[in-house]
This record gives structure tokens, sequence and C-alpha cells, in this order.
């Protein structure tokens, strides 16, 4: 067996791998695997004294749009924001997943914070300024976004996720539709 190759079990096993550590939906990162990546980049960083942009957001409407067009529509919306997302997010170095429903969360190492919050001002016109559509049902999401920077917002994984999520509170009650420290 140890000797013999077999290309269905090798099949198998990446399938395995695959829906253990990729989301279906969004085809990002499972939040486990972001946050181990997340804390091995932020030890990274802190070594060699770069900086790191930290990043919560959470769509603005998604309810609407589930009870006006149904969850299908919904569900492509969060599938093609997480994608639009992903794409941003991957070419800047950094990682990007769904931290749950219409959540995400992110980071990208050698990220100062000027140049983080021009990313997340990025993102937000990437999920914003184009219409999701499915079939001839159009949906125009917006994302809210917390920003948080390593290393002057805090030192550890749990605090720079706590004061980006904080910062997306204050995105939300800003009016949603913006990056918010």
């Amino acid at each position: 067996k140890f000797c013999f190759h077999d290309e269905l079990e090798e099949e198998f096993h990446r399938q395995v791998d695959h829906l253990m550590n990729i989301d279906d939906l969004t085809g990002l990162p499972v939040q486990r695997v972001f946050q181990t990546r997340f804390v091995d980049a932020l030890l990274a960083c802190a070594r060699k004294k770069q900086p790191m942009a930290v990043y919560m957001m959470d769509m603005d409407g998604l309810k609407r749009i589930n009870d006006t067009h149904g969850h299908l529509l919904g569900a492509h919306t969060i599938a093609t924001v997480g994608k639009r997302l992903g794409a941003l997010v991957q070419q800047a170095g950094g990682v990007v997943s769904r931290f749950g429903g219409d959540e995400f969360s992110a980071f990208v190492p050698n990220l100062d914070r000027d140049a983080g919050l021009a990313l997340g001002e990025r993102m937000r016109a990437a999920v914003g300024d184009e219409a999701i559509a499915r079939g001839t049902v159009m949906a125009q999401p917006t994302i809210s976004i917390g920003f948080a920077s390593f290393p002057g917002d805090g030192q550890l994984a749990e605090q720079l996720t706590r004061q980006a999520d904080e910062a997306l509170y204050r995105a939300k009650e800003a009016g949603r539709n913006r990056v918010s420290v």
C-alpha cells in the first residue's frame, strides 16, 4: 500500500483537504486556516518590525436582498463579494476569509496605516460600485469595514481583531458603506 500510487486515494485526500480548509461558498480559506496564517504573519511582522493592516467587514443589507429576492441571490451575493475581496487582498499579499454569514476578516502584512486605509477604501468600492446579477435579478450590496493597524492598535491578534471589530461598529453607526478606524 505504501509503495502503490493510487490516483483515486490521492484525489480523495485532495478533496478532503479542500473541504476542511476552503469555504465552499466563497472559495476563501476557512476561519481556522485564516487565524493560523494571521498569527504567523503577525509574528513575522513583529520580528521584522513591519506594519500590518487588519480588517473586519460586514455586508450591508443582505437581509433585504434575501427577503426581496431570495436566499439564492443572497448566497450568490456573498460568494461574489468574497471573490472581489479575495482578489484585492491577495493581490496586496494578504489573506481574507469569511468570518461567518456575511462577515469577512482580512489582514495584509507590510501595509502601514495610510496604505491600509486606502486598500480598505478600494475593497469598499469593489463591493459597492458594481451590481451583482444572478440571471435577471440584480443586487447592489455595500460593505462596512473596520480597520486596525499593527503595531499602533495592538500587538496581539486578539487585540487587533477587537479594534477592527469596534471600528466596524463605528462604520455601521456612521451610516454604513464606509471604512472606519
